[in-house]
Order: structure tokens, then C-alpha cells, then sequence
């Protein structure tokens, strides 16, 4: 994979990957960071925070070269507020790394998602919290040219205030998915034609970092970013991350996309005659009763809800697995569905039950070209 190595292998992937777009992009906006290599000591990098005026709330990041393969929601953020001291003695900080070393020892001993063991220590990213109104994720589609999905979400004041956006790129324009999108907030519809605008700039930036030299073109990439339609800051639109998504494929054939059919999200491509799965669904609870099945023996797929974070959070230990189908898509692109999406080689959504209608072990031929997806019964 090509990537900036000069400055992902002395500052992680996180940093080095920001550092390397400012370098080449400085008016694309990122909310102000100093980096603690492991080298550093705490104490002078704390005071060069306060140097540097990087304002408060403060977030504490990791930012490893092994997190370019992935590891979304492994490790630790944490939020400081200049009122707790015992940021400013350093002790939080120190407690962070030593959380990364613990979860350095439970990603090598249970998770096991990359054959990579992870650096002992890691870079730490100190950096001002974004204070917009949303949170987002952008992912280019590795089969479909010029195809871009972005999710905005919050979830503030309880069940009845929760966003869960999705919007489409293409040809040039954001659209939004109603069918994977729930909203509650009284405000999203007086927002929509500056969100809508905000999300035109975010993918423009994308664009522009995926050609410089460095960005690994036979990849899509992926982009975090905070977003503000309400307009209450100077910066309202400000990216987070940068990493690669899944390597690009394109299918030498096409599945004919029957009328009316309902919309999709679908990533990867199949033989054209396809692949059979064995569904295997309730993998949490087959966890705790240790009968996960061997997706490594046999050709195991996944069913379920989007929602169910007990199951995508066990997921990823099935090495293997063939396919993820997931139902009830508002939601997506969260930390841990994101893993199974960029490992999985076939993950499909769908806005209503469709992709949850199968049974325990049932039996299915699937057949995706990356933007259709025909499943059959066997």
C-alpha cells in the first residue's frame, strides 16, 4: 500500500495521515493536535498544548501505523476538561498509553482482525474537540466510480432527539437515503440545504487528498469529519481521519436491477456464478454458550440488524466469514460495522428488514456485482 511512510511510521496513521494532508492541503480544516510520540516526555508535550493553544475540551487519540488496516473502536479516546488537573499532571495521559498497552494484549490474544501485532507503544494525539452539531463518515465506494456515501449522526437528548443521515455522492451531488435515514431533531429539515452544501465540500476535499502522490489509488479511502449546519463556529466543517476502506474492484459483469427493487448498499464482487453461505445469526449468543462456528471450515455468512451491537462486536473474531447482509441500515458506518465492511468480502444494507429475513443455517447462493445483489434460497 502506498502512504505518506515518513510520516505514518514516526507518528501513526492518524496523525501521519493529517499531518501529510496539511502539508500538501493547509486550507482543508483540522481542529489544531500535538503528537506524543512514545520518545516524548508527557510533561513537555502537555506544555507544548498549552503553547500551541489547542483549546478545551481536549481529546486524547491513539494513532498507530497498524491502524491503517483498521481497528475502529479498539482503543481509548478520552475528553479532558481544563478543569481536571490531573490532566495538567500529566496522569491521564500516562494512564491513556497505558490502556493501548492493554488493549495492545487483548487485540493480539482475542481479536486477532489483522495478523499485524501492534507497535508496544504508540503515538497519542492531543487535540481541541470539534464542537458542531454532527459527527460523520465518508466512504468511498470500492466498486463503483466516482460513488461516495457519507453518515452524519448524533445522538443528544434521548431517544426522541437522534440523527442518523445517509447521503450518496454521484455525479457530482449529494442526495440524501431517506430509506437508511431515521431523524428526530426538530432542526434537520431547516438544516438540509446547508448540511447538504457542507457535505458537497467534505467530498470535494476527499477528492483532492485521494490525488495527491502519496494516497494509495488502487484503494478507497475513507474520511472522519465533524460537520455544523446550525453555523455556531468559525470552522464548521472539519476532518477528523483519513484512512484506506477496501481495495477497488470492478465486476466484468452486471446484474440486471429489477423494477421497483428496493435501494441498497452493497460492497464487494462475487464470481459471476457467485458463492454459497450458511447463515449463522445470534452470533453473540453462540459466543457466550461457545459455539461460535469455524467460518475458516465453512462458508459462513451473517444476517441481522445494523443494531445489534452484541453481534458486530463479535464479528470480527469470525476470520473468514464470506458475507455480512445486514437490515434496518440507519445507523451504518459506525466503528464496529465499519471493521466488518472493510474485511467482510461481501457486506450488504438494506433500510428495512429485507437482509434480516433468514433463518439459523439456511442455506443462500449470493451473487454481487458491488452495486446489485441477488440472493437466492438454496
Amino acid at each position: 500500500m502506498i502512504y505518506p511512510e515518513k510520516y505514518v511510521h514516526e507518528y501513526g496513521a492518524k496523525a501521519g495521515l493529517l499531518m501529510y494532508i496539511k502539508e500538501h492541503l493547509p486550507y482543508i480544516p483540522q481542529m489544531p493536535m500535538v503528537v506524543k510520540r512514545p520518545t516524548d516526555n508527557i510533561d513537555d508535550i502537555l506544555s507544548q498544548a498549552d503553547d500551541e493553544n489547542i483549546g478545551w475540551p481536549r481529546l486524547f487519540r491513539s494513532s498507530t501505523l497498524e491502524e491503517l488496516y483498521g481497528f475502529e473502536g479498539f482503543f481509548p479516546t478520552t475528553k479532558a476538561d481544563k478543569n481536571e488537573l490531573r490532566f495538567v499532571r500529566g496522569e491521564e495521559i500516562t494512564r491513556f498509553c497505558k490502556n493501548l498497552d492493554e488493549f495492545n494484549h487483548y487485540a493480539k490474544k482475542e481479536i486477532m482482525v489483522i495478523q499485524n501485532f501492534l507497535s508496544k507503544n504508540m503515538p497519542v494525539i492531543i487535540t481541541e474537540q470539534h464542537q458542531g452539531e454532527l459527527n460523520g463518515v465518508l466512504v468511498e465506494h470500492p466498486n463503483q466510480k466516482g460513488v461516495l456515501y457519507m453518515r452524519t449522526s448524533y445522538y443528544a437528548g434521548g431517544y426522541n432527539n437522534r440523527h442518523h443521515a445517509v447521503f450518496q455522492y454521484a455525479d457530482g451531488k449529494v442526495q440524501p437515503m431517506e430509506s437508511f435515514s431515521v431523524v428526530m431533531n426538530r432542526d434537520y429539515e431547516n438544516w438540509m440545504p446547508t448540511l447538504i452544501a457542507q457535505l458537497q465540500n467534505v467530498a470535494s476535499w476527499y477528492n483532492e487528498i485521494k490525488a495527491l502522490p502519496e494516497i494509495d489509488k488502487e484503494y478507497s479511502w475513507q474520511i472522519e469529519f465533524g460537520i455544523d449546519p446550525a453555523k455556531k463556529m468559525e470552522m464548521p466543517e472539519c476532518i477528523f481521519q483519513f484512512k484506506p476502506f477496501r481495495k477497488k474492484q470492478f465486476a466484468e459483469y452486471t446484474i440486471p436491477k429489477s423494477r421497483g427493487a428496493e435501494e441498497l448498499i452493497v460492497f464487494g464482487i462475487t464470481p459471476e456464478y457467485g458463492i454459497e453461505i450458511k447463515v449463522k445469526k445470534d452470533i453473540r449468543k453462540k459466543y457466550l454458550e461457545r459455539k461460535l462456528p469455524n467460518a475458516q471450515r465453512e462458508n459462513i455468512g451473517y444476517s441481522g440488524k445494523v443494531q445489534n451491537t452484541g453481534d458486530i462486536n463479535i464479528l470480527p473474531t469470525l476470520i473468514g466469514i464470506k458475507a455480512a447482509l445486514f437490515g434496518f441500515g440507519w445507523g451504518l458506518f459506525a466503528h464496529k460495522d465499519m471493521v466488518i465492511a472493510r474485511s467482510v468480502p461481501v457486506v450488504a444494507y438494506s433500510g428495512s428488514s429485507l437482509l434480516d429475513n433468514y433463518e439459523d443455517d439456511e442455506k443462500l447462493r449470493i451473487i454481487s456485482d458491488g452495486r446489485t445483489i441477488k440472493i437466492n434460497r438454496i
